[in-house]
């Protein structure tokens, strides 16, 4: 009987932790200038990109540079609508907010859905933006 109960409390702890991260989409990216993502400053290379959704609605992005195993975990703070020239392709794709060198990771579109926001970038009020998108490929390899 104890190792019936033993077997149970193993299974439904696996359950939990398999259902804490309900989906999760792998893909890639290149992205050839430096930014910020979470506070932190990221070199320019090639990006794993995972976009999770866990079973309670928080959805995150984890972004780990191929070279340097360098990696951030972001959280989205929302989401906006994705009926726009950015996902008109219907491919996935990360949206940049840039002023003069400095660019920080501002959105991503995983390739349906709403495209989710995960910071809103602070610069100078009379700095010169602009938006960034990079296209992302998705890694059929994981």
């Amino acid at each position: 009987m104890t190792n019936l109960k033993t077997n149970l409390m193993l299974a439904a702890a696996a359950l939990v932790v398999a259902a804490g991260s309900a989906s999760a989409q792998n893909l890639k990216a290149e992205i050839p200038f430096s930014f910020r993502a979470s506070g932190a400053g990221l070199p320019a290379g090639t990006y794993d990109v995972l976009v999770k959704s866990s079973t309670g609605g928080t959805r995150s992005v984890q972004l780990r540079n191929v070279e340097t195993h360098q990696s951030v975990i972001a959280v989205s703070n929302g989401s906006m609508d994705a009926t726009s020239k950015v996902t008109k392709d219907g491919a996935p794709k990360m949206q940049f907010a840039c002023a003069g060198s400095r660019c920080e990771f501002s959105a991503i579109w995983p390739g349906q859905g709403d495209m989710l926001r995960v910071a809103r970038p602070t610069f100078a009020t009379d700095a010169d933006t602009r938006v960034a998108v990079i296209s992302l490929v998705r890694d059929r390899a994981k």
